[in-house]
């Protein structure tokens, strides 16, 4: 696995987009506090990361929102 260094231009852009693009999910909120009360490690992606992945999905013709 590749450990990319965090830049701080690319953190404001991913700061911006996470904020105008990817809105709160209670259920996603809540599956995430979940996870970590029960000690697994935090693995989730990042908010645009996760948003291009449903969009790829829904795009392929999953037939899921």
């Amino acid at each position: 696995m590749v450990d990319h260094q965090a830049q701080d231009g690319w953190l404001q852009v991913e700061d911006f987009l996470s904020g105008t693009l990817v809105k709160g999910d209670d259920a996603l909120d809540q599956a995430v506090s979940t996870a970590r009360r029960a000690g697994m490690p935090p693995i989730e992606v990042a908010p645009t990361a996760g948003k291009l992945l449903m969009l790829l999905a829904w795009f392929s013709g999953d037939g899921q929102r």
